[in-house]
């Protein structure tokens, strides 16, 4: 009698009675009576962390399929930029603050979404690119790898968003200032009109 497969919420038929997987790009997992789907299923794990009792909403689960095995990668939709490797299983989340229940795939209409942009994030080039570090913004130190906990991975995160924001505020009242400056200037001295109106440029820019 052949062993019945694992529950997945993942795993579904296509038309042609091939198996996919929605957590590898709906990889081809083989024909459903192979031998095939039951070594790549067999050996992933995604199946139970999302069974257990510390699955989150923010959880996002996905797999690397290679040699007929599957590796299962998780991330966090919040802290995933704290950390420059996906996790191989969720102990960071144990002690998680901001833990909420997982609701089933079906209620997670941007699921495949998030797992496109987690896999473009873990790459050198897609932590760049999300950092910021084209534009100036400072990359997190390696210490807030898997070492660092939930609540010091919340704490980095919000510091980095305080000083974004007032970055931001920052150049608002500098643009403010120079537009104040710019008309102030075309009521008393249009003769140079031309400058104020540079001026004016820029500060809305």
């Amino acid at each position: 009698m052949t062993e019945a497969l694992p529950p997945c919420e993942f795993r579904t038929l296509d038309r042609s009675g091939v198996y996919r997987c929605a957590a590898a790009g709906d990889a081809s997992l083989g024909p459903r009576d192979g031998e095939l789907v039951r070594e790549i299923c067999g050996s992933c794990s995604v199946p139970a962390v999302l069974a257990s009792e510390r699955a989150c909403l923010h959880l996002i689960a996905w797999t690397e399929i290679e040699d007929e095995r599957s590796e299962a990668k998780f991330a966090c939709r919040f802290f995933h930029p704290l950390y420059d490797a996906p996790w191989d299983d969720i102990g960071v989340c144990a002690t998680c603050p901001y833990w909420f229940p997982r609701p089933p795939l079906e209620l997670l209409p941007d699921h495949a979404e998030w797992i496109a942009r987690m896999k473009d994030f873990y790459t050198s080039e897609g932590q760049a690119k999300d950092r910021g570090a084209s534009t100036g913004r400072r990359l997190e130190p390696a210490r807030y790898r898997s070492e660092a906990g939930p609540a010091q991975a919340a704490a980095a995160l919000m510091d980095e968003r305080g000083e974004r924001a007032r970055e931001r505020r920052a150049i608002l009242w500098g643009g403010a200032l120079l537009a104040a400056a710019a008309v102030v200037g075309l009521v008393f001295a249009p003769s140079v009109a031309l400058l104020w109106f540079v001026l004016l440029f820029f500060a809305v820019a």
